[in-house]
Formats: C-alpha cells, structure tokens, sequence
C-alpha cells in the first residue's frame, strides 16, 4: 500500500499506478458523524499534471459495513490543466467505523466513460459520543426514500380541490427536505441523466485557473523550482521581488514546461507597456529578454554582495550601487556610482569573469575561482 504525498493543501494521486496498488489517503480519514469536509486533490501521471478539462471525478468506496457509497461532482477547479480540485465529502462516507473495504477515485469523460481509475483507502474512526440509531446503507438510498415518500403521498391524493392542495403541500415538504439535504452538501450528484429544463444564472464570479491572483511569493527564484505550484497569472504592485528585471506595477505569467523546474515567464510591465521573457531550465531562470529580443539586465538588491554573482548574465545596480558589497575601490572617485556588471563563466563553470562599467565611463575588471576573487582593475 503506498501512502499519498502532499503538496501544500493538495493531496497528489498518481493515476498511473498499478490497478493493484492501493493508495492510502490521509486525508479522506474522518470520523462517525464528520460531514462536509473539503479535500483537495492533484492528479498526476506520474510526474506530469493530469488535465481534468471537461471531465468529471467520482468516488466509490464499500465502507467497513459492506455499504456502497458513491459521489461525483468536482467543487471547485483550481486549475484544470495542472490536474487541481477539490470535492465536498458528505457524511454519508462516515458511518461505519473501521477501514473501508474498497474503494475508487474515478476521472470520467463527457460520454460517461471512465478513463482512470485509481484504487484508495482510508479509515473511519469510531465516535463513541454520537448515539444513533441509523446503521451504514447505501448512499443512493437517502434520496431514493424521500422521493418514494413524496410519490406515495402524491399517489393517495384525490382530484378534488383540497386533495390538489394537500398534493401540493405534501410535495412542498418532499422537495424542501431534499432541497435542504443538497444545501447542507449531504449528498452528491450521482452519475445519471439529469434535465435542467429551468434557467441558471450564476450571481457571483466564476472562480477557475484563468483569474489573476496577487503575488504570494517573493522571488522569482523560487517561481523558478516548482513552476507548476506557482503556474498562471500574478500580479505585482510595488512590491519588492527578488531576481525580477524589473519593479514597478506588472504582471508575471508563469507557464510549466516538462517538468516543475522548466517552463517559461513572461513578464508586462504596465508602467511602460512592454513585454519581457525568460526560459527556466533545472530550477535556474536564464537571460531575461524584451520581446524583440535585447538582454534586459536584472537589478541588484541593496547590501548584495557581487562576489555571489557567478551566475552568467546582465545586473544593473540601479540606485543601490552605494550599499553593494565588494564592489570597486580604486579610485575613490568611482565608488558608489551606478553601474552594469555583466557575469561571464568559462566552458567548466569554474572561472567566473566579472565585468564592471560605471555609468560615468570606468571599466574594471576580476576573475572568481573557487570563491576567491582578484582584485578590480580598471
């Protein structure tokens, strides 16, 4: 049995395990009387998303007391080509205590065909302190009765005036009650033919992948090492972001590539109406440029020290030239002034070679092995 990793809320499902291998999932685990739990999934195959666009996700699970019980229907689409989502778990799923016998996580197709299906398992504690008197049954049969009492009321009612009324109250009843069941999420639309003959409209936005979002992380290094947690749109105000080309107002799309540590961002700058990009390769963002293709140098923060910039490139000191560290000292007249610094490596990646210009027209130059730097000369 091989127990489901987590990736920050997310808990990840690979669908292409073994149809023998069983998938432990921590989270599912709740206890007798739990009811509307939210769980987050994140479908993969293997180490690729598993796009869920235009498909539906069920579960089906034989709980401890031989019972089936089956949900489908997707709360929320975090992000369908990425594989996120999250279900609503009823309390239905929490009536038997013990482990569930077997159980399903299903990914189904607009035809109703089932293209993935990945075994589970999870556990139901029991609660001493709820006395009931409602064993475990099937999941189905809760809606089943109540529409079997409103048919037998119904079937007993006479065409007089006030039978029709009586009809009608007693359907009122029927209908609030399930009404009231799917309102307080205990129960799931299960797989079927439903007809929605009325009209929908939706009061509030769509929450979906394509929303931007404000800019949770502070360095785009770090967007960098797991493109796929950070994909999609971000937006950045005023705030300072490590190893970003520009500040400012803007807006980064992080796109994945093969991997988490691939891909590729993009970058609008809404102060000056341009476009910047970069390609990310093992973690590692390469060369920012403009979209006609111009290296774009990346500012150097306040206090950095330049002896750890042995990451071939462009930097740009910006205002901060005066608080950067082992900078240029010779001569005086030279030290604090703004400046580009260009990073050179040989074919090894052992000898770095740093190139220096002020912006008043000095040129110095060093070399780094091995973490020890010469001294800058002009």
């Amino acid at each position: 049995m091989l127990t489901a990793n987590t990736v920050g809320r997310f808990v990840i499902v690979n669908t292409l395990l073994n149809t023998t291998d069983v998938t432990l999932i921590d989270q599912l685990n709740g206890r007798q009387g739990d009811n509307g739990r939210e769980i987050f999934f994140w479908l993969k195959k293997g180490d690729l998303p598993f796009n869920i666009s235009n498909k539906d996700v069920k579960i089906t699970v034989k709980d401890a007391g031989g019972k089936v019980k089956q949900i489908s229907g997707i709360k929320d689409v975090i992000k369908a080509d990425a594989g996120q989502f999250s279900m609503i778990i009823p309390s239905e799923m929490y009536q038997a205590a013990g482990d569930i016998q077997e159980g399903y996580i299903s990914v189904i197709d607009t035809d109703g065909t089932v293209i993935s299906s990945i075994p589970i398992m999870f556990n139901v504690l029991s609660n001493n302190i709820i006395i009931t008197s409602n064993p475990s049954s099937d999941y189905i049969d809760t809606i089943e009765k109540v529409i079997n009492e409103a048919k037998a009321k119904l079937a007993n009612i006479s065409d007089t005036l006030q039978m029709q009324q009586a009809a009608y109250d007693a359907l009122k009843v029927s209908l609030t009650a399930i009404i009231q069941q799917i309102n307080d999420k205990q129960v799931a639309i299960l797989n079927g033919d439903n007809d929605f003959s009325g009209a929908n409209t939706f009061t509030q936005p769509i929450k979906a992948g394509l929303a931007t979002r404000l800019a949770t992380f502070t360095d785009l290094a770090n967007v960098a090492k797991d493109t796929i947690k950070y994909a999609g749109n971000w937006s950045i105000s005023n705030v300072v972001i490590g190893n970003s080309p520009i500040s400012g107002q803007y807006t980064l799309d992080v796109e994945p590539g093969y991997d988490s540590q691939s891909g590729h961002l993009t970058i609008h700058d809404l102060g000056s109406n341009t476009e910047l990009y970069a390609s990310v390769d093992k973690g590692i963002i390469k060369a920012w440029k403009r979209v006609s293709g111009d290296l774009v140098a990346t500012l150097i923060p306040a206090k950095a020290d330049l002896n750890d910039y042995t990451v071939p490139g462009i930097y740009d000191s910006g205002e901060n030239a005066a608080t950067i560290l082992n900078g240029i000292t010779n001569p005086s007249t030279e030290i604090g002034h703004d400046f580009i610094l260009t990073v050179t490596a040989d074919a090894k990646g052992t000898t770095i070679q740093q190139d220096l210009k002020t912006y008043t027209g000095w040129a110095f130059t060093r070399t780094i092995y091995q973490g020890q730097a010469t001294v800058w000369t002009a």
